[in-house]
């Protein structure tokens, strides 16, 4: 089968649409879990995901919290509207939503310290990417390496020596 690029555009704006829908379906899902746990306190996510587990769906803690986060950030479809205006169709994904338009959480709360684990994951794991990089320079571009030595001599001067 050959591709002609307005097969490729028309797939890519089959895929948008339904990126937005899934956007809709998540800020919903987000309502929902917003007003469970203001009712209720973040425990019933815990609930929630092990009620999910039961049905067989596979839907996780970190997961509900995360649509939590956007509808309480944006709590209206019209803000959500605006930013996908503001931003372009092509660019607007969940992902911009929950990382680039809500706030961290902050406290001890559970979601907070889910939140934050995740993260401290991510940095342990960047780390541990330096770490082999700086062991296997050998796989790196020649004409990065000057680049890289630069960067970790600054971020993690103990790998350079």
């Amino acid at each position: 089968m050959e591709f002609k690029p307005e097969h490729i555009v028309s797939l890519l704006q089959h895929k948008m649409r339904i990126e937005h829908q899934v956007i809709d379906i998540n800020f919903k899902i987000g309502r929902y879990v917003y007003e469970r746990c203001r009712k209720e306190g973040e425990t019933v996510v815990a609930e929630m995901a092990a009620a999910f587990h039961r049905q067989k769906m596979s839907v996780s803690e970190d997961f509900l919290f995360e649509t939590g986060r956007v509808y309480r950030a944006l709590q209206s479809p019209k803000i959500l509207n605006y930013i996908k205006r503001q931003v372009g169709h092509y660019r607007f994904t969940w992902p911009f939503l929950a990382h680039k338009c809500t706030k961290a959480p902050a406290g001890n709360s559970i979601e907070a310290m889910r939140y934050w684990e995740k993260e401290l994951f991510k940095v342990e794991a960047t780390l541990e990417k330096i770490e082999n990089a700086c062991v296997n320079n050998k796989q790196i571009p020649e004409q990065l390496k000057e680049q890289m030595e630069g960067l970790l001599s600054t971020v993690a001067p103990q790998l350079t020596k």
